[in-house]
């Protein structure tokens, strides 16, 4: 199925004399629309009203209610929007939320962060989003939480929440986590239950965690679909596909997902760790590919058969084009552990090369 809009660019000119890494470092480059993914564009959210005005019911063409949910009150809003059908909760502006326990955004509700920020302090889920239910501009603080953070910001489950594909594209759009290198999960896709996970797309800019998706399956349905839109800086692990236990058939149904991220690794580990999956593509500008301790890129298991057609669309930016023409740039880049040529690299201006071919 090809979903697609009309998109429009947010380029902006960056003063000159201030260095990428320096932005990024600063956490200034990382807003909604960074990922510059061509062809899809996620939706607007409608400016809020003004505090005070009163619940509006749903209208006889179903257009959304508007409430507003003070900290402390935040699920039980929700609750009571998913109760009228499609609706729209704001938070305060200008506002900090921490939440005791994970806000759980249901099914038809669009929680709206509206200028508020989220700081977290205990090592709880922040969202757990049901099919159908989307959270825009979120910005989420994970540095104050006592110990080490080892939850995810943003689940999708479908063990507890059954089939996600029938519902709306867009869950997640714009806004920032931070975070602290090598804590937490930001995307949590958990597939079990019997029930698939298809097509979620979410928009959302990191600023350091520990793993940015997490794709993991505990049965032979599937997550496929995915679309991931960003810009990642200072992650351990930028996309991980695994199977919790082994399925009984469709080992690698992980397929058909795809990315488009701009991605910075500062004390990063690996980009892409590719244990399950079939059909992916990872398209990117990507700097400073020789700065992860690991690798850019894993291909790894067994079942070399069923592991085929994942694709790196590679926009190398650095000043290393000439090194990647005399094939000397790439050595231990990349671990193709699989040797199978039908998952590839394609630089836009050379021919796609097996994996293998960058010193797997």
């Amino acid at each position: 199925m090809n979903h697609r809009t009309t998109h429009d660019a947010h380029d902006r000119p960056l003063l000159r004399w201030v260095s990428r890494r320096s932005l990024l470092a600063a956490g200034l480059v990382g807003l909604a629309g960074c990922s510059g993914a061509p062809g899809l564009q996620p939706p607007v959210g409608t400016n809020a009203p003004a505090e005070g005005t009163p619940v509006q019911p749903t209208s006889a063409d179903g257009l959304p209610r508007n409430r507003f949910a003070a900290p402390g009150s935040v699920q039980s809003t929700i609750d009571e929007a998913a109760a009228g059908g499609y609706s729209r909760v704001y938070l305060h502006p200008e506002t900090e939320y921490r939440p005791k326990r994970t806000w759980e955004v249901k099914r038809g509700v669009t929680l709206d962060y509206n200028g508020a920020h989220v700081r977290v302090t205990r090592n709880v889920d922040v969202h757990d989003i049901q099919p159908g239910g989307q959270v825009v501009d979120p910005v989420v603080d994970l540095r104050h939480v006592t110990g080490r953070y080892t939850s995810s910001v943003f689940v999708f489950d479908s063990r507890r929440h059954g089939f996600y594909g029938n519902n709306r594209l867009w869950h997640v759009v714009g806004g920032i986590t931070r975070g602290r290198t090598g804590e937490g999960t930001v995307f949590e896709f958990a597939q079990g239950g019997e029930s698939s996970l298809y097509f979620v797309h979410v928009d959302h800019a990191v600023w350091r965690a520990g793993t940015v998706v997490d794709m993991h399956r505990g049965d032979a349905f599937g997550i496929n679909g995915v679309h991931v839109y960003g810009l990642w800086y200072g992650f351990e692990t930028g996309i991980r596909m695994r199977n919790r236990s082994p399925p009984g058939r469709n080992v690698d149904n992980i397929s058909g997902n795809q990315f488009e991220v701009i991605a910075q690794p500062n004390d990063s580990r690996i980009l892409w760790d590719l244990e399950v999956g079939r059909f992916n593509v990872l398209r990117g500008k990507l700097w400073d590919f020789g700065d992860y301790s690991d690798v850019m890129w894993r291909i790894h298991a067994a079942d070399a058969e069923a592991r085929i057609g994942n694709v790196l669309h590679w926009f190398p930016v650095g000043g290393t084009e000439q090194s990647l023409l005399n094939g000397t740039a790439a050595t231990g880049v990349f671990d193709d552990r699989l040797g199978d040529d039908r998952n590839r690299v394609v630089i836009p201006w050379l021919q796609g090369y097996p994996v293998g071919s960058f010193g797997g």
